[in-house]
């Protein structure tokens, strides 16, 4: 897809009315609020010197509901209830997104083969975190995932490697394909096969605590594009971070802060199997 053709399709994507990160703030006789966030329902309710929230994960990882409005009492039949203290509780909250906090291994639902000198773009889409602060963002009061992933473990066996998660993807190659949903974000990666064979991606790990998070002006939440680059002897993978380079007329907005530093001698020692 040319610079041209991604541009129409993202301005043509309508902009919900407003993100659903952002400060949030009481009205006058307003005791509580919800969200819907995708699958994530989440219930905040205030007294003087407490915040409480109610949280639980829906039955649907793919739901595109994105819904807010005041709620009067909570709801804690089976919802996850935690209660946070203050001195004296602000008026509001603000909702952050965050990236998972550890890398995701997205697992395409078909393997998708890069033949031998050949460069694709595959666009994969993870589950974003909520973050929960005091309406000033002085407090955080806690992080919820919109749909928590299973575990998995990524590496050439069990002694080496990292705890992950881990997720299923169409692997889509054109973003016009890429269902736009509130609690997931969208990762551009590059793949770049210099070997004379072709390279079979079976599974995929996006080190998304490595990577900022963006918001473009239709409220879609992008990370930094990634290339992933296989040598000319097919025996590593290399990767690297891209600057965030969207078509012209196209703003984004770094809206969240990458969670871990990359490492000191660059990403290719700790990301050295980056395909399994």
């Amino acid at each position: 897809m040319s610079a041209e053709e991604l541009s129409e399709v993202l301005e043509a994507t309508e902009a919900p009315a407003r993100p659903w990160w952002g400060r949030y703030d009481l009205d006058e006789g307003q005791t509580g609020m919800q969200w819907r966030i995708g699958p994530l329902q989440l219930q905040a309710r205030r007294w003087r010197q407490e915040w409480r929230l109610a949280w639980r994960e829906g039955e649907d990882p793919l739901s595109t509901t994105l819904e807010h409005g005041p709620l009067d009492e909570l709801d804690e039949e089976g919802h996850t209830v935690a209660r946070y203290a203050f001195s004296d509780s602000s008026r509001g909250l603000y909702l952050k997104p965050r990236l998972a906090d550890r890398p995701v291994v997205v697992r395409p639902d078909i393997p998708l083969y890069v033949p031998g000198g050949e460069e694709t773009v595959i666009y994969v889409s993870t589950s974003i975190w909520v973050q929960v602060m005091n309406a000033e963002e002085t407090a955080t009061l806690t992080e919820i995932p919109s749909y928590r992933p299973s575990d998995s473990w990524f590496g050439p066996n069990t002694r080496e490697g990292e705890l992950c998660y881990a997720s299923r993807s169409l692997a889509r190659l054109r973003l016009d394909e890429v269902i736009q949903r509130p609690h997931r974000v969208v990762s551009p990666v590059t793949v770049r096969n210099k070997a004379e064979d072709a390279l079979l991606i079976e599974r995929l790990s996006v080190p998304v605590p490595l990577l900022p998070l963006y918001a473009s002006r239709q409220n879609q939440l992008w990370t930094q594009p990634m290339v992933m680059e296989r040598s000319a002897d097919g025996k590593q993978g290399a990767l690297k971070l891209e600057e965030m380079q969207l078509p012209a007329g196209l703003e984004v907005t770094r809206i969240s802060e990458a969670r871990q530093e990359p490492p000191k001698h660059g990403l290719l020692r700790a990301l050295e199997s980056l395909f399994a």
